[in-house]
C-alpha cells in the first residue's frame, strides 16, 4: 500500500492553494527536519533558501559527504525539490546541536510553507549516543535540555513570523513540538493553528498539570502506528489517531512505513493488543522504580552504550564486537550497582507478569463461561 513517496507522485503538482495543508504534510515536513542540512540551510531567519536550492546544493557535494539518519530521508530531500507542491517552501533558521557534557541532541527548522504560515520542524532522537541519553532521562526528568531549547526556538520564530503557526516532529521531535508549544507565551500559543506529534512520547505527571499544556491540548494532534512503542511512553492526555502500517512491532516507528491513501492517512480503530500491554507493562515498570533507582539504572545502561565505538559526529557505530564490550562493562559493575540492575529488571518481569494475568484471567473465564454454555 502507498506511503509518503506515493503521496508525493500522485499530489506533488498540487499546491496549497489549490489543496490545503493536509495531516500528511506534516508528517513529510517533520521527517524532513531528520536531513542533515549543516552548511546549506541558514541559521539565520532572515535568510531563506527553496526545498528545491537545498536539494541542489546537498547532492552537488561529494558523496562522502552526505550525511542521513536513514537513506530514504535524502530520497525524500529529492521527491520533494521536484514536488510542486514543496519546492518553493523556504527554509531557514536550522539548529543542529549536539552538547555531550549537557546530554542534550536538538535540531529544528523552520519552514516558510507559502500559505501565509509557517511550521517549526523539530528532529526526533539521531544516532548520536548523547541523543539516546536524553531520551532515556526523559523517564526521571520533569525537563530535559532539548526541551527547553525547543521552548525557546518556538518563541524566537514567532517573533520573526507575525502570522499564524504549525509546530511538529516525529519520535522525540513530536514530544519536543507539544513541550514548545504548551510552554511559549499565551500571545504566541494563540497563534499556533495545530501541534502535530508524530509517535513521540509523552510526559511525566507534573506536565500534565500544567496551564500552557491544559491550554494547547485541543490543538494537538497525535498520529501513532497499530503496534506504537514510542508513543506510547510516558503519559498522554491527548487523543490520539491510529494509523496503519506496512511494518511489524517496534519497526512500525519507521515514518516511512505509514500507509496513506489518496490525501490522508490510512487509519484505524485502536491500537494492537500486544501495544496496549507493553505500554501497560512499561507504565507499571517505571512508576514501581524510585526516583532515584530508575536515575541510576538509566546511568548504568548508559554507561555500557557509550563504550561502544562512534563516528566523528557521535554517532553509534553497532558491531557485535561493540555489543560485547558493553555487556563486558555491565559485567564489571560494583555489587551494589549490579544488584540495582538485578533490582530492576526483577520489578519489570514481575510487571509484564501481572499485566498478563490481568489480561489472561478475564479472556480465561469468558472462554471458560462459553464453554459452560455450549454444554
Amino acid at each position: 500500500m502507498a506511503n509518503m513517496f506515493d503521496y508525493l507522485t500522485w499530489r506533488g503538482d498540487l499546491t496549497l492553494s489549490q489543496s490545503p495543508f493536509q495531516d500528511v504534510d506534516s508528517l513529510i515536513l517533520s521527517t524532513l527536519a531528520y536531513v542533515f542540512f549543516d552548511g546549506i540551510v541558514p541559521e539565520s531567519r532572515e535568510e531563506t533558501i527553496t526545498i528545491a536550492q537545498a536539494s541542489e546544493l546537498y547532492f552537488a557535494r561529494p558523496q562522502t559527504a552526505w550525511r542521513s539518519r536513514v537513506e530514504q530521508d535524502l530520497e525524500l530531500l529529492a521527491y520533494l525539490a521536484e514536488s510542486e507542491r514543496f519546492s518553493k517552501m523556504e527554509l531557514c533558521g536550522y539548529v543542529n546541536r549536539l552538547d555531550f557534557a549537557a546530554e542534550k541532541q536538538f535540531s529544528a527548522l523552520t519552514i516558510q510553507t507559502g500559505d501565509d504560515m509557517a511550521f517549526v520542524a523539530y528532529r526526533g532522537t539521531d544516532s548520536s549516543s548523547v541523543g539516546w541519553k536524553e531520551d532515556f532521562n526523559m523517564s526521571f526528568m520533569d525537563t530535559v535540555p532539548a526541551q527547553q531549547d525547543a521552548g525557546i526556538y518556538l518563541c524566537q520564530a514567532a517573533e520573526h513570523f507575525g502570522g499564524k503557526l504549525r509546530v511538529g516532529g516525529h519520535s522525540k521531535g513530536g514530544n519536543l513540538a507539544v513541550f514548545a508549544a504548551a510552554m511559549c507565551p499565551k500571545d504566541v500559543q494563540e497563534r499556533i493553528v495545530a501541534v502535530y506529534n508524530h509517535d513521540g512520547p509523552g510526559f511525566r505527571e507534573g506536565m500534565l498539570q500544567r496551564e500552557g499544556y491544559r491550554a494547547i491540548l485541543p490543538r494537538v494532534q497525535t498520529f501513532v502506528p497499530r503496534s506504537s512503542v514510542i508513543g506510547m511512553l510516558l503519559e498522554h492526555e491527548e487523543e490520539y489517531t491510529v494509523i496503519q502500517s506496512s511494518q511489524k512491532g517496534i519497526m512500525q516507528h519507521d515514518p516511512y512505513s505509514w500507509k496513506i491513501i489518496g490525501k490522508d492517512f490510512v487509519r484505524l480503530e485502536a491500537l494492537s493488543e500486544e501495544s496496549r500491554l507493553l505500554d501497560k507493562t512499561v507504565k507499571a515498570w517505571l512508576n514501581g522504580l524510585p526516583e532515584e533507582q530508575r536515575e541510576k539504572f538509566v546511568d548504568t545502561v548508559y554507561e555500557g552504550i557509550s563504550i561502544l565505538p562512534m563516528d566523528e559526529f557521535g554517532e553509534i557505530q553497532i558491531s557485535p564486537k561493540g555489543a560485547l564490550q558493553a555487556l563486558r562493562a555491565w559485567g564489571d559493575e560494583d555489587v551494589e550497582t549490579k544488584k540495582l540492575i538485578g533490582d530492576s529488571l526483577k520489578l519489570l518481569i514481575q510487571a509484564a507478569r501481572k499485566t498478563v494475568e490481568e489480561y489472561t484471567l478475564p479472556k480465561l473465564g469468558n472462554w471458560e463461561r462459553r464453554n459452560e454454555n455450549e454444554k
